[in-house]
Formats: structure tokens, C-alpha cells, sequence
């Protein structure tokens, strides 16, 4: 970032996003996806530009665009994300967010964080035929750790006996 004066963000965000999604399994099944930085480079050196004659809120319509692109790249199987982001969506749950942290000293920070994530699920929507009949979920060994941490804590797996 240095070396670049911050020129490389889209590539590498784009790159680790890309890494993020295709390690991610759901079950037998994995995520793909097949985006590239270089297709918001534009978009993010116009955000740096605007950002600066808007004091930073034309960031927001950047971030949208970035998120809409990023789901819109990312597929399972057959099906296809669609996202509707807006940046004055953002804007104003951002807005709503820092207000209700400074009100209650950030103690809603749970429902910050929930705030967000319907925000990003009222807007994604999944395309094309989904198969989970295909999915298969592996079996995996599991150790005995938990069992002897309980034990160890005196925790019984009947906590409503008295």
C-alpha cells in the first residue's frame, strides 16, 4: 500500500476476498468465485477523488458498489448472488449506527452488528437453481477435549437437574 500510495487496495481486497470465499465449503459443496480487482480500480480511484469533494460521503456509494460486486461474483453450485446495496442505504444505517453508539456509550453494539447483517440480507437475493440435495456433510473425528474440559469444570450435560 505504501509503495502504491494505496492504488493496490482493490486488487488485494478483491484477492482475499476471492481467497476467503473459495476455501469456504457447505458441506461437499464449495463457494466460488470469479471476480477481479481491476474491474473496481476505476470505481475506487473515482471514490478517492469524490471522497475528498465530499468530505468522505461518497465512500459510501463506493462501499455499496464494492459489496454489490463482490456478492454478485461469488456463486454456489449453479446459483448466483444478487445484491441492491445503495450507498444512501449505507449512508444512513452508518448514520443510525453511530448515533445509537454514542447515545448508550456503545453498549448496542450487539444490535449494531445485527443492524448490519440484516441490512446486507434484506438486500441479497440467490438466483438459479440450488441443489442441496447434492451436498453431502463429511464426516469428521472428533476429539474428546470438550468432554474432559466438562468434566474437569464439574459441567453436567443436565443442566436443569437440580
Amino acid at each position: 500500500s505504501i509503495v502504491t500510495l494505496g492504488l493496490y487496495y482493490p486488487i488485494f481486497m478483491v484477492d482475499q476476498y476471492r481467497f476467503m470465499t473459495t476455501h469456504t465449503y457447505f458441506g461437499s459443496k464449495k463457494w466460488e468465485f470469479n471476480g477481479r480487482g481491476r474491474d473496481l480500480w476505476g470505481s475506487f480511484a473515482a471514490a478517492v477523488f469524490l471522497s475528498i469533494l465530499t468530505l468522505g460521503l461518497y465512500w459510501f456509494w463506493f462501499l455499496a458498489k464494492k459489496q454489490r460486486y463482490l456478492w454478485e461474483q461469488t456463486t454456489f453450485g449453479a446459483a448466483r448472488f444478487r445484491a441492491s446495496m445503495t450507498g444512501g442505504g449505507l449512508l444512513l444505517l452508518n448514520l443510525g449506527n453511530i448515533f445509537l453508539l454514542l447515545m448508550t456509550l456503545g453498549l448496542v453494539w450487539p444490535w449494531v452488528v445485527i443492524r448490519n447483517i440484516r441490512y446486507t440480507l434484506s438486500h441479497l437475493t440467490m438466483e438459479g437453481p440450488l441443489d442441496l440435495a447434492s451436498v453431502q456433510q463429511e464426516s469428521q473425528s472428533a476429539s474428546a477435549t470438550g468432554e474432559g474440559l466438562g468434566g474437569l469444570l464439574n459441567l453436567d450435560s443436565d443442566f436443569g437437574a437440580a
